[in-house]
């Protein structure tokens, strides 16, 4: 039984998540276990969409890392934590800024892309309506919330509620009861009803 109890959470404890944001160049992220735990010293790679490395980085005592971006691309994350656990983040080209050059061999497109917060153009005599682009800053703000929603979302999935504990240990206690039930009526201890 302590077998059964012991052997889940050595499982769980080494559930690698990953996650990350962009602030204005800088890609910022955590890198955890299971129940928010900080993975700390663990490498991060970040590798363009033909696989070659673009950064490296190691994260802190609270499982934190950043780099500088230096091309317009998707760059996709790794984190290795060691003896086969690890996980991967993707950031979208369109998340970086439009001031980066693209990637030059070719695993990014060579034309540029027109930054998202841009003003549509007004012809002369014409006035624009509706509300205001956001700005850079105001969108640095939202990616910031949104990561740091789905960490949370992340911790509360990885959570185990005391139900779920509850519940396993009855179904345990339940099978052993039924087996013993059953083996005694065998011995012939039990005469049936």
């Amino acid at each position: 039984m302590a077998i059964a109890f012991l052997a889940p959470s050595a499982a769980f404890a080494h559930k690698v998540n990953l996650s990350a944001n962009v602030e204005g160049a800088t890609i910022r992220g955590k890198v955890h276990f299971r129940g928010m735990t900080p993975a700390q010293g663990v490498a991060v790679v970040a590798l363009d969409p033909a696989g070659a490395e673009l950064a490296k980085a190691t994260t802190d005592e609270q499982g934190a890392f950043a780099f500088a971006a230096q091309y317009r691309c998707d760059y996709r994350l790794v984190a290795d934590a060691g003896e086969g656990h690890g996980a991967e983040y993707v950031i979208q080209a369109a998340q970086l800024p439009a001031e980066l050059p693209p990637r030059g061999d070719g695993s990014s497109p060579t034309t540029p892309v027109a930054p998202n917060d841009a003003p549509a153009a007004v012809s002369a005599g014409t006035t624009a309506t509706g509300p205001a682009p956001p700005g850079k800053s105001q969108l640095d703000a939202v990616r910031a919330d949104i990561a740091r929603l789905h960490e949370e979302l992340r911790a509360y999935e990885d959570r185990t509620r005391l139900r779920d504990l509850l519940g396993g240990v009855g179904y345990i206690l339940g099978v052993a009861g039924i087996a013993f039930y059953l083996l005694a009526r065998r011995r012939g201890e039990l005469k049936p009803p």
